[in-house]
């Protein structure tokens, strides 16, 4: 009934009838009789719009919108207009069909996230009633969510706090290896880091993962002799302008391209330089027409001897992963580039971007995040701020582990190793890694550790 999700909603907020009132501009016996029953607002109507009003102006007020959005199954990036909307829908859901996901791609990430949701309660031996009190949340949110009419984000409290509980319990059931088994991570892994089973959750590819996997594949089996370094050979006279440009400061994506190609044909005209390269901003910047200019400079980098590592943003499914690491797979056989991921987890509110030439040149930015085309990205040259730049880099290497290790031959599988031939390519799995042997020539091995992947690689051969 209507009262009892009002009330319901002045539990999750923690507000007495005084504080909603107050900033709702009406007496508190209105709220009292709401929660009482005694008055029942119509939908739309004015009481109950100026109510909503006081509810997002206090959730708002004490930090608590994400908690109400979570509480209630709204997706917390909603905008304020649609969030006010989805309120409405949900107070007065007896009356009307249950507020769907926004789009058909939510309909089907969130089936997928519900099935997976089911069967790792199956596993914890969790009833939804159990589980949603352990977590401290509505039943019928939860319900929602097993049902795949609510997809939480990677940002939600909610799941985090939900995984952190269903790792506890399968812990005290003993059921690790069943959890492992499920999701294709190494026990160990997932009981020191609950998150990696909210990213798993949210993975729309991992069930299935052959997509980007027989992707991956296809180009490991296609490579020949002359397949190290596919890229377009560099007209000079397009860059050599760039050698005397002295700007410090570029802005926005048309500023950061302008930096980078000013940045690589440097690299380009020198030889036995190093390169460090982060960013944890979308690479939708490198899209379109100015991807192909940055493969030609890449190209020329890597044909002059330059070194590289790369510290990767893995922060994405494993399916958007394992499709980067396709498009870089061509470069990274030069044997110049040494590709990391970091193991500390990427901030949620800004983004940053450090190229480093430890010889010549920085760039740099920072900003909000999806404001990345108003950042300002400054070219350093100078000596002492280049140093320090290079030690922060070094810093976060510490806490980095190679995404992708290629050697030239075979590795020879353990015997208890789960193996699957596909074609010229032998999938080895084994306990904490997975090994993609090239058995045709040249051969190669291509060694991953990352449990994200090794969970992909265990359902695709599953």
């Amino acid at each position: 009934m209507l009262n009892n999700r009002i009330n319901y909603l002045m539990e999750v907020l923690n507000a007495d009838n005084v504080d909603i009132a107050q900033l709702s501009g009406f007496d508190q016996s209105n709220v009292s009789r709401m929660r009482s029953g005694a008055r029942a607002p119509a939908r739309n109507g004015k009481s109950i719009n100026r109510f909503l009003d006081g509810v997002l102006k206090f959730a708002e007020n004490t930090g608590k919108t994400e908690l109400l959005c979570s509480s209630v199954g709204i997706p917390a990036d909603s905008e304020a207009g649609e969030l006010r909307d989805l309120l409405m829908d949900w107070l007065y859901e007896d009356t009307k069909p249950a507020v769907r996901l926004r789009t058909q791609k939510y309909d089907e990430a969130g089936t997928m996230f519900g099935d997976k949701l089911n069967n790792v309660m199956k596993i914890a031996d969790f009833s939804g009633a159990a589980l949603s009190k352990a977590v401290n949340i509505d039943p019928s949110y939860l319900s929602r969510m097993r049902g795949g009419k609510r997809l939480l984000n990677n940002r939600s409290k909610v799941l985090e706090r939900m995984c952190g509980v269903l790792i506890d319990r399968i812990k005290e059931r003993l059921g690790q290896a069943k959890l492992a088994e499920l999701v294709g991570i190494p026990a160990d892994q997932l009981i020191s880091s609950p998150l990696l089973l909210a990213d798993w959750l949210l993975d729309t590819h991992s069930s299935v993962g052959k997509n980007p996997l027989s992707q991956l594949i296809s180009r490991i089996e296609l490579m020949g002799f002359d397949s190290e370094m596919p890229v377009p050979e560099m007209n000079e006279d397009e860059f050599s302008q760039l050698l005397n440009e002295d700007c410090e400061w570029y802005k926005g994506i048309e500023g950061l391209r302008e930096a980078v190609v000013r940045f690589l044909y440097s690299a380009c005209c020198r030889s036995g330089s190093e390169l460090l390269l982060y960013s944890d901003q979308s690479m939708e910047w490198m899209n379109g027409d100015y991807h192909l200019k940055w493969l030609t400079l890449m190209g020329g980098v890597l044909r002059n001897g330059v070194r590289i590592k790369i510290i990767h943003n893995i922060e994405r499914s494993s399916a958007e992963l394992l499709e980067a690491i396709a498009s870089w797979l061509p470069l990274y056989m030069s044997g110049l580039i040494e590709p990391f991921y970091c193991t500390k987890r990427l901030g949620e509110r800004f983004c940053r971007t450090m190229f480093i030439d430890k010889e010549k040149a920085c760039i740099e930015g920072s900003c909000v995040r999806s404001f990345e085309d108003s950042c300002e990205y400054r070219y350093i040259t100078d000596k002492d701020m280049l140093a320090l730049r290079q030690e922060e880099y070094e810093y976060l290497l510490e806490f980095s582990r190679p995404l992708i290790q290629i050697e030239q031959g075979v590795q020879e599988p353990s015997e208890d190793s789960i193996r699957r031939k596909i074609g010229n390519v032998q999938i080895c799995i084994e306990s904490s890694s997975v090994v993609l042997n090239k058995l045709s020539e040249p051969q190669y091995s291509f060694r991953f550790d990352h449990p994200l992947l090794l969970g992909s690689f265990m359902n695709f051969v599953i």
